[in-house]
């Protein structure tokens, strides 16, 4: 699966016959900057100094990096400059290099070259690595080092590479440093077929086929239904929510096609955070498998809509909306909201106005009529009783939830509830920010 934790090696050569490169200075500044950012416990960074075609070739196998970040000399077609076993200079080839890194294709995704007339080396290893990027020139010492420092500022964000890159060109810029347009992204074709991405959760999900999804996502160590048991909000947005942001870069630096294909056993908090991930106001197109058919989140609404059965409380900040598709829920509601003593000020409970059921959703056309009619009714309360955040249990399919969740924006903070057998009440599982 793809991790949120982002292993970065740096490879370091100075050799002695060629001119000082203040290669220390680069390596303590890119390790600040990572250990100042948000993210720096989910970075870990190795560094390997006077680099060997031996080193270079152990500390790839050895580290499995997803970012390869090479500082030191370079001399255009001839190479990278190495050292040897007695610290003088050799001349790893474009050739050889590419070759390297073919072999390790199906690990890293970023290969940084900060070295001088780098270009020629990126062209080439660009063929095996999605993202290279090198210089296209001499680039004195000061500039590499701005520009690393950025480029890692908003890789320790969680940013794509291609805005890291961004980042490191502007610094240059701000600086007035005439260098800005030297470190060039070579980006590999993206493919553009559909990726399938697999969501397990409160189980596996059957391999029906030899063929393997494009990513997986897999929470079942998180979640159990004997014992019933799932993440608190605290684990969700520490641990999980940010492996939903590292899946959507990868996704977006992998694939050049916009539509998403998804199974899923998760929780139905966690789909609609999925569907809230890859918005449609993101321009995503969303598919879900369920049960025999493909849910689209562009498929034609169908007339279905919801029918407000219960509406109570006053103006205030926290609103209640629980919204039935496959089976009543009002009871339970009530029930629950009895002994939060007064954590919410107004309650809204929502059916389906054809009936609720296992059948009541027939297609995706009716699913995503529900979807953006839930939304409507969202923001209607909400303005109604004047609510900045929004408490949702919901009642529903989970290719509805996800539609749901894909549609969510300008609501303010939205907590989506599951039932926690333990203490036999609702517990907000997810929190999204819609804006």
């Amino acid at each position: 699966m793809v991790a949120f934790i982002k292993r970065i090696l740096i490879l370091a050569a100075n050799p002695k016959q060629t001119g000082r490169l203040r290669l220390d200075e680069e390596v303590r500044n890119i390790k600040a900057a990572l250990q100042r950012s948000k993210h720096r416990d989910r970075i870990h960074l190795e560094s390997a100094w006077a680099v060997t075609p031996q080193t270079l070739q152990r500390s790839l196998q050895d580290e499995s990096p997803h970012i390869v970040h090479f500082c030191g000399h370079g001399d255009g077609k001839a190479g990278l400059i190495l050292e040897d076993d007695r610290g003088q200079a050799i001349f790893a080839s474009t050739e050889a290099l590419s070759g390297l890194f073919s072999l390790f294709a199906e690990r890293i995704e970023c290969v940084v070259l900060n070295a001088c007339y780098s270009e020629e080396q990126a062209k080439a290893i660009v063929q095996h690595i999605p993202f290279v990027i090198g210089m296209s020139d001499a680039i004195v010492d000061h500039a590499a080092i701005k520009f690393s420092e950025s480029f890692y500022d908003a890789i320790g964000a969680g940013e794509a590479y291609e805005f890291a890159w961004k980042l490191g060109r502007n610094r240059l810029q701000l600086e007035g440093i005439a260098a800005a347009d030297l470190p060039v992204l070579k980006t590999k074709v993206k493919r553009s077929l559909v990726p399938q991405v697999w969501l397990q959760g409160w189980a596996s999900l059957p391999k029906e086929t030899e063929v393997p999804p494009d990513e997986l996502l897999d929470w079942t160590a998180e979640y159990s239904s004997h014992p019933r048991s799932f993440p608190t909000l605290e684990r969700w947005e520490q641990y999980l929510a940010p492996q939903l942001q590292a899946l959507k870069t990868w996704l977006s630096e992998t694939f050049s096609n916009s539509t998403i294909e998804f199974r899923s056993t998760f929780s139905l908090p966690a789909i609609l955070a999925v569907g809230h991930t890859f918005p449609e106001v993101g321009h995503y197109t969303l598919c879900i498998r369920q049960n025999q058919d493909i849910w689209r989140s562009d498929s034609r609404p169908s007339d279905l809509c919801f029918r407000v059965v219960q509406e109570q409380g006053q103006r205030g900040k926290h609103l209640l909306v629980g919204l039935s598709v496959t089976g009543k829920g009002l009871a339970d509601l009530e029930r629950w909201v009895q002994t939060q003593e007064s954590a919410f000020d107004a309650i809204v409970y929502a059916e389906i106005e054809s009936g609720v059921g296992s059948r009541a959703i027939a297609t995706d056309a009716d699913a995503n009529a529900l979807a953006i009619h839930a939304k409507d009714l969202l923001r209607h309360y909400r303005q109604q009783y004047g609510a900045s955040c929004l408490h949702l249990v919901l009642f529903a399919p989970a290719g509805f939830c996800l539609l749901l969740g894909y549609r969510l924006n300008r609501l303010g903070e939205v907590l989506a509830y599951e039932w926690d057998a333990a203490t036999a009440s609702y517990r907000a599982a997810v929190r999204v920010s819609t804006g």
